[in-house]
């Protein structure tokens, strides 16, 4: 059973989420999670919202996460000395998603590390299962630019024959400058 989590602002938030439409869809993407996290880091969802038809920049999502903290969800720590700009949840990530999209819903505090950690290893248990059901495909992120990420998915038992072979096919796609796109 959650408990209310009182601190946060719920009128604002269903305000934020129907008026910003970064943050509608940062919280509609929160909305599929099956278990809470603790922290999100803002380069792990930039990459994650990158084939969104029109992904934020940086900028927005930290002005997103700013905006949470004063909502009282949370708060941003920036990266320093290597660490990770982050957001820490203060309440419970599915509960926020489901009050800003109109839910009726107590929101209660974001899990503990323990918790984390447990539902982490639940998951990676299911994502092997997962594995096996998707013909043992392994999905590869790449980040091609530095606004765009690319993700190959790849059979796990991948040869060094086929991997030269798609080395070389996608070698062939660069089109040069003056040469002629055909389909």
């Amino acid at each position: 059973m959650t408990k209310d989590n009182s601190k946060v602002n719920i009128s604002g938030l269903r305000s934020f989420y129907l008026l910003d439409p970064v943050a509608k869809l940062i919280l509609d993407h929160f909305s599929k999670f099956v278990n809470n996290m603790g922290t999100t880091k803002i380069d792990q969802l930039l990459w994650r919202l990158s084939n969104e038809q029109n992904p934020p920049s940086r900028g927005e999502v930290i002005k997103f996460f700013q905006k949470l903290g004063e909502l009282g969800c949370g708060h941003l720590v920036w990266g320093r000395r290597g660490g990770k700009t982050r957001f820490v949840w203060g309440s419970n990530l599915t509960d926020v998603s489901k009050a800003a999209a109109g839910q009726d819903i107590k929101i209660g505090d974001a899990p503990t590390p323990a918790e984390v950690e447990e539902a982490e290893e639940e998951a990676a248990n299911g994502a092997l299962g997962a594995l096996q059901e998707d013909n043992d495909l392994v999905e590869h992120p790449f980040r091609l630019r530095k606004d765009l990420a690319v993700r190959l998915r790849l059979p796990a038992d991948l040869t060094k024959a086929e991997a030269t072979r798609l080395a070389a096919f996608i070698q062939t796609l660069p089109f040069e400058e003056g040469q002629a796109a055909t389909a």
